[in-house]
C-alpha cells in the first residue's frame, strides 16, 4: 500500500525529462521490417558498434544475452551440410560472425550484460571492474545469488564492461528500484547501468559507502549501504544498494531507430559523447516491465532513466531517518486524538483525527514534490483512525454500562416507563 502511494506521486508528478547524453539505438518495429527479424547476425552487430564508434559513442551497452553461437555464422551453417569438408579445410575461409562481433567490441568501449538467477550455473561472469569499501563489507546487504547466465567467453571476455541485466520485481511486478550491485558467492557484481557509467568515464574502481563510515550516522549499528561512487557520480541508495527510479513520461528524444543508425549520419550528433544503450521496444520481444506510471516500459529504457537520473543527480531517497520520522507523527496525531477525545466528544475529536490524516498526507507529499523524500502517510494515517476506533468503542461501552447501571438501580423505586425516559 505505502509504494503505491508513491507510486500515485510519480503519477502526479514524474521526473522531467532533460536532455542529457543518454541515448537508446532501437530495435523496434521498423528495424525489424527493413533489417530482418531477429535476431540478427552478428556482423550486422559488429558493424552497428563500429558505426556508434566512428560516431564518438562514449559506451556502448548491449542491453541483451549473447549466450549461444550465431547460428546463422557460415562457420556454423557449414556443421549442418551433409557431405561437407573437414573442418581444417574451412577454418580459416569462411567468416565467423563472433570472432567479427567480439572484435569489433573489443576496438570500443563497449558493455556486455548477464543475468543473475538462485539456481547454481557453471560459469561466472568476468568481473572487469574492481571495489572499495568505506564504512565495511556491504555484501551482507546486497542482493545474493546462486548463479548467472552470461554470454559467450569471446565476447565477455573482450568488452570494456560487463554488468547484470537484472531489475529489481516488486510487490505487483512493477519496477521501482533497481539494484545497482549484487553479489554472486563471494564477489560483487555491478548492474548494466553502474558498468555504462564506469566506461564512460574510463574509471576502474566503485566506492561503496556504508553507514559508520565517516559522515553517515548508524548509532552504533550496520544500517546497511547509503552511496556508490562511479567516477564523478556519488548515488544514493536504500540500505541493499538499490536505487528508486524517478520515471519521466515516454519520450521520443531518448530513442534512436537502430535502421537510421545503419543508413547515415543523421543522429551523429545526439551520439557523440553520449553513452547509448541497444535494446528493444519491439511488443513481439517481450522486453516490457510494469512501472509506478500505470504504463509498460521497455527493460532498456529503465536502465536509461537510472542513468540519467544519477547523471542529473535527481534521485528519490528514502533516508534511515524517515522511519523514525514516520512514528513519531504516529505517537503524536495518536496523543492527540487521545487527549482531546477526553475532553471536547467523539464527533469533534473525528474532525481533528481527520484533519491530523490530512496533514500526514500532505506532509508526504510535500516531501515529495519539493525535496524528492518517500515518506510514508499510510502508517500515520492508519493508527489515528485505529486509535479513534478504538477509543470510540470503549466509551460506547463504557455508556452502554452506565446506561444498564442505572436501569437497574432505578426499577427498583419507579414504573418502567419512567425509567426509559
Amino acid at each position: 500500500l505505502r509504494e503505491s502511494v508513491f507510486d500515485a506521486y510519480q503519477r502526479l508528478r514524474p521526473r522531467e525529462y532533460q536532455n542529457v547524453p543518454v541515448r537508446i539505438v532501437n530495435i523496434d518495429e521498423d528495424s525489424l521490417t527493413r533489417l530482418g527479424q531477429w535476431p540478427w547476425s552478428r556482423s550486422r552487430l559488429a558493424e552497428l558498434v563500429q558505426r556508434l564508434e566512428a560516431m564518438g559513442a562514449a559506451a556502448i551497452v548491449f542491453d541483451m544475452l549473447f549466450a549461444e553461437p550465431d547460428r546463422t555464422s557460415p562457420s556454423n551453417l557449414l556443421r549442418m551440410w551433409k557431405n561437407a569438408p573437414p573442418a581444417e579445410f574451412w577454418a580459416d575461409r569462411l567468416a565467423d560472425y563472433d570472432t567479427e562481433f567480439a572484435k569489433a567490441i573489443r576496438d570500443g568501449p563497449t558493455v556486455t550484460g548477464f543475468v543473475l538467477v538462485p539456481t547454481e550455473e557453471p560459469r561466472r561472469p568476468t568481473h572487469p571492474a574492481a571495489f572499495a569499501y568505506i564504512g565495511g563489507d556491504p555484501r551482507p546487504f546486497l542482493p545474493t545469488y546462486r548463479g548467472a547466465v552470461t554470454s559467450m567467453p569471446l565476447i565477455e571476455d573482450a568488452a570494456a564492461g560487463n554488468g547484470a541485466l537484472n531489475v529489481g520485481i516488486a510487490a505487483g511486478g512493477v519496477i521501482r528500484r533497481v539494484p545497482l550491485l549484487a553479489v554472486m558467492g563471494d564477489e560483487i557484481y555491478p548492474s548494466l547501468a553502474a558498468e555504462a557509467l564506469r566506461v564512460a568515464q574510463s574509471v576502474s574502481t566503485y566506492l561503496i559507502k556504508s553507514a559508520g563510515s565517516g559522515g553517515e550516522t548508524s548509532f552504533g549499528g550496520q544500517t546497511g549501504i547509503t552511496h556508490v561512487r562511479v567516477g564523478a557520480y556519488a548515488v544514493p541508495t536504500d540500505s541493499r544498494g538499490q536505487v528508486w527510479v524517478y520515471y519521466t513520461a515516454p519520450r521520443t528524444e531518448r530513442y534512436v531507430p537502430a535502421w537510421e543508425v545503419f543508413e547515415g549520419d543523421t543522429h551523429a550528433a545526439a551520439i557523440r559523447g553520449a553513452i547509448v544503450l541497444i535494446g528493444s521496444t519491439a511488443t513481439g520481444l517481450q522486453d516490457l516491465h510494469a512501472s509506478p506510471l500505470g504504463i509498460a516500459v521497455p527493460g532498456v529504457s529503465i536502465h536509461a532513466r537510472v542513468i540519467e537520473q544519477i547523471m542529473l543527480g535527481v534521485h528519490l531517497t528514502r533516508p534511515d531517518w524517515a522511519k523514525g520520522a514516520e512514528v513519531l507523527l504516529m505517537l503524536t496525531l495518536s496523543a492527540v486524538v487521545l487527549a482531546l477525545g477526553a475532553r471536547i466528544g467523539a464527533m469533534w475529536t473525528a474532525v481533528i483525527g481527520s484533519l491530523g490524516i490530512g496533514a500526514a498526507f500532505l506532509a508526504s507529499w510535500y516531501a515529495f514534490r519539493e525535496h524528492r523524500i518517500l515518506l510514508d502517510p499510510l502508517y500515520p494515517a492508519a493508527t489515528v483512525l485505529v486509535t479513534y476506533t478504538v477509543f470510540s468503542l470503549i466509551r460506547t461501552l463504557h455508556t452502554e454500562r452506565e446506561q444498564r447501571w442505572i436501569r437497574k438501580a432505578f426499577s427498583s423505586y419507579m414504573s418502567p416507563t419512567l425509567v426509559n425516559q
